[in-house]
């Protein structure tokens, strides 16, 4: 996710570790602020930064609102003419992230030993 003129942008195609409290384990959190450093350098050193907005992945009539991405718009960001999703991915820092015209999947876990669900 990126903030934008007061806007924020949920990027697609990837999926990066969640920040702070957001984070299941402690190796989820140290990637995230490792993904989230790495992308505001990408950018910083970008000559040509390309966004491009495209439909959320929500069920009709929800787009914008609580209900469909906490009311975030999406996009894509290109920088220098490559996905800074690919180059997440590539470096390890994200897990590629393909939605449906609807719905996306389940995430994949960041936390390599984190506990199984306990059945009461």
């Amino acid at each position: 996710m990126i903030d934008i003129h007061g806007q924020r942008v949920r990027l697609m195609g990837f999926d990066a570790p969640e920040l702070e409290d957001r984070a299941r384990c402690t190796i989820e959190r140290m990637l995230a602020t490792r993904a989230a450093a790495r992308l505001r350098q990408i950018i910083r050193r970008g000559d040509n930064i390309d966004l491009r907005m495209v439909a959320c992945a929500c069920r009709p009539g929800t787009e914008g609102t609580q209900q469909c991405n906490n009311g975030w718009a999406c996009g894509y960001l290109a920088v220098n003419g490559k996905d800074v999703g690919d180059m997440l991915v590539a470096e390890n820092l994200a897990h590629p992230f393909v939605c449906g015209q609807y719905s996306c999947p389940k995430r994949k876990s960041w936390c390599p030993f984190e506990p199984a669900p306990q059945v009461i």
